[in-house]
């Protein structure tokens, strides 16, 4: 079976577009992935609470943005390696809101990994 391809994975306390971002990376509620020209939304419930496993979930998804409110270092170099766009967003902002400004938020490569700095919440 083929997997479906998607544009963007967050990480987030409960499904749906009105989700807010887990400030937690392995124990994330979930992930919420989105195909937003196509309309396409599946939450997947973290029933392992585990970072190898929300990376595995994303990287098996073929995703090629992700927004998260933290990450570790070994998963945001794994996301690096597969070429996968990882950017920090505020927990307090919805998950539609966080999709339509993705450009501008802040990117984990380059910075130090950890949680968005405070300037740009």
């Amino acid at each position: 079976m083929v997997r479906k391809e998607w544009e963007i994975a967050l990480t987030v306390r409960h499904g749906g577009l009105d989700a807010k971002l887990s400030p937690f990376f392995a124990k994330a509620g979930g992930i919420l992935f989105v195909n937003p020209a196509a309309g396409d939304i599946d939450f997947v419930p973290n029933r392992c609470g585990s970072s190898a496993w929300v990376c595995d979930e994303i990287l098996g998804r073929r995703v090629r943005r992700v927004v998260t409110g933290f990450i570790g270092a070994s998963a945001a170099r794994r996301f690096e390696e597969a070429g996968i766009d990882v950017r920090f967003g505020p927990c307090t902002v919805s998950a539609n809101d966080l999709i339509a400004r993705f450009h501008t938020l802040p990117r984990v490569a380059g910075q130090s990994v950890g949680s968005i700095p405070r300037k740009a919440r």
